[in-house]
C-alpha cells in the first residue's frame, strides 16, 4: 500500500494535488495517510501591476508561503497566516506565475497559470483578458478536469494535455470544459488550454499524482476497481458483439494488407481445441522465403456510426511448426489489432500491433500513414499459451480526433493517451474490426487462435 502526505493547492486560475512518500505525525498524535491544505486564489489580472491573493485551510499549520513568476522567486514568506495578498510586477508578454504553500510537517504543494499581460498602448481602449482557471484534480483514473475560462474576446478553442500529450482538443465557445481524462498511476503533468480569437491562449497547469485502488485504499475506503481502472466499465446502454469468432461473414485478404504477400493464408471456425470456450477460430499464414508477410482477418458490422465509444478485446494463442528463426527470434514479427469506424467522409482507423521487431506497441497515424512506436513494451508471447488484450478508444467527430486512450494485456493497464487527426475517405457508414498476422522475412508459417473476441459501442 502506497501511503503519502501532500498539499492540494486549489487556485481559481490552477489547481494542483502534490504528494510525497512518507508519514508525518498528526495533529493530537493521531496517524493519518494523508495531509492537505485547500487553497483558494483570486484571479490574477494580466496587468503590469497586479495581486496574488490566497487564502489557506489546513489540519497543519501554514509555515511559509511563496510566489514564483517565470520560475523566479518573487515573494517567499515565512508566516502562519491562513491567508496572503501580494501585490507583484510583470513585464508586458507571457508569464508563469505559481503559488507554492508548505505546512509545519515540510510537505509542499504548488499551483501555477499562464498570464499575458499586454504592450502598453496609447489607446483608451481597456487590454483584453483572458485567464484560465481548473478545478482540483482527483488522484482515481479516469480523472475529471474541469476547467473555466474569463475571456474579453470570443473563446474559440480548449485542449488538454498530460505529460505534454494532446489527449483532448474541442474548437468551441464554450467557457468551460469538463473531460474525463485516463490516465497510469503515478505523477502526471496536465494542462488545460484556452485561446480566444486573436490567437492568444492562458493555460493553466497541475501536478496529480494518480494512484489504484490496490496502491492507496484502506480499510476505510470504500472505492472500488472501476473507479481507478483505465478502461471504463461499459454503462448499460452500450450495445455488445460477443463470440464475433462465431460469426458468419469474416473476410480474409494478404493484399489488403499493404505489406508483404503471403503466399498461402486461410481461417477456420469452430475448433475444438485449442479452444477457451469449445468453439475457436484458426488462422494461418506462410510466406515466400525472403519476403515479408502478412494476411488479415475483417468482420464488418455495418453502420455503428451513432457509437463513440469502442472497447475491443480478444483471445489469442500461436504456434507454428518452427517457432524461432536461426537467430533465435520467433518467427511472429506482429499480431495486429485494429478497429475502424467510417462516418461520412472521415476515417477514424484504430490500427494497433504488439511489434515483436521493435520491441514495442505500435499505434497507426491515420494521416500520416505510418506507425507510431509507443512507450508500453510488446510481450512477446510465447508459443501455445492463451493471453488478452483489450483496447479502449474513443472518437471525436465534431473535431475529427481519434483517441487511443488505454490498453489492457492480461490483466495489466497502460495509459496511452494520443490524440489523433482523422484520415479522409469517401462517403461511408461502416464498423469493422479486424485482425492481423506479420510474418518473419524469412516467410516462416504460423497459426493463431483466436477466442472470446467481443466489441462493446457506445
Amino acid at each position: 500500500m502506497r501511503q503519502y502526505s501532500g498539499i492540494v493547492i486549489s487556485v481559481s486560475l490552477i489547481a494542483a494535488l502534490g504528494c510525497g512518500s512518507t508519514h508525518v505525525a498528526a495533529p493530537n498524535n493521531q496517524q493519518v495517510t494523508s495531509t492537505s491544505v485547500n487553497v483558494t486564489m483570486q484571479i490574477v489580472r494580466p496587468v503590469a501591476s497586479t495581486q496574488v491573493a490566497a487564502s489557506a485551510t489546513s489540519a497543519y499549520p501554514i509555515a511559509k508561503w511563496q510566489i514564483y513568476v517565470d520560475n523566479a522567486l518573487v515573494f517567499n514568506k515565512a508566516s502562519s497566516a491562513s491567508q496572503i495578498t501580494q501585490s507583484i510586477s510583470l513585464d508586458a508578454g507571457t508569464h508563469q506565475i505559481s503559488v507554492h504553500a508548505t505546512n509545519s510537517s515540510g510537505t509542499s504543494g504548488s499551483a501555477s497559470t499562464s498570464v499575458t499581460v499586454p504592450a502598453l498602448s496609447t489607446s483608451a481602449t481597456p487590454s483584453s483578458v483572458l485567464v484560465v482557471t481548473m478545478q482540483p484534480i482527483g488522484s482515481k483514473s479516469p480523472a475529471q478536469v474541469v476547467a473555466s475560462a474569463q475571456a474579453s474576446n470570443p473563446i474559440t478553442g480548449w485542449a488538454i494535455y498530460v505529460d505534454s500529450a494532446l489527449v483532448f482538443h474541442q474548437n468551441t465557445s464554450a467557457s468551460k470544459i469538463s473531460e474525463s481524462v485516463a490516465m497510469s498511476d503515478g505523477k502526471h503533468q496536465v494542462i488545460a488550454r484556452v485561446w480566444d480569437n486573436t490567437g492568444a491562449y492562458a493555460s493553466a497547469t497541475a501536478t496529480v499524482d494518480i494512484q489504484s485502488a490496490s496502491s492507496n485504499s484502506s480499510g476505510s475506503d470504500n472505492a472500488g476497481t472501476s473507479a481507478s481502472s483505465l478502461i471504463p466499465t461499459p454503462p448499460s446502454s452500450a450495445k455488445y458483439f460477443s463470440n464475433i469468432d462465431q460469426m458468419s461473414g469474416w473476410i480474409a485478404c494478404s493484399a489488403c494488407a499493404n505489406s508483404g504477400t503471403a503466399t498461402s493464408y486461410w481461417f477456420k471456425q469452430g475448433v475444438g481445441s485449442p479452444s477457451l470456450d469449445g468453439s475457436s477460430m484458426e488462422t494461418y499464414i506462410k510466406g515466400s522465403s525472403g519476403t515479408w508477410a502478412d494476411d488479415l482477418f475483417v468482420k464488418k458490422f455495418g453502420d455503428q456510426t451513432w457509437a463513440r465509444h469502442i472497447e475491443f478485446s480478444m483471445n489469442f494463442l500461436w504456434n507454428a511448426p518452427q517457432t524461432k528463426q536461426s537467430n533465435g527470434a520467433y518467427v511472429v514479427q506482429a499480431i495486429e489489432f485494429d478497429a475502424r469506424m467510417l462516418i461520412g467522409d472521415f476515417k477514424y482507423l484504430f490500427g494497433t500491433q504488439c511489434n515483436y521487431g521493435h520491441g514495442t506497441w505500435d499505434i497507426w497515424s491515420n494521416t500520416g500513414r505510418s506507425w507510431q512506436h509507443t512507450s508500453i513494451p510488446c510481450q512477446k508471447w510465447g508459443p501455445n499459451s492463451w493471453h488478452k488484450m483489450t483496447w479502449y478508444f474513443t472518437i471525436d467527430d465534431t473535431n475529427k480526433y481519434l483517441h487511443y486512450v488505454a490498453l489492457e494485456v492480461d490483466g495489466v493497464q497502460y495509459s496511452v493517451n494520443k490524440a489523433m487527426a482523422a484520415g479522409s475517405v469517401p462517403s461511408n457508414k461502416e464498423f469493422l474490426i479486424q485482425f492481423e498476422q506479420d510474418t518473419d522475412q524469412n516467410g516462416d508459417p504460423w497459426y493463431l487462435w483466436a477466442d472470446k473476441v467481443q466489441v462493446a459501442l457506445w
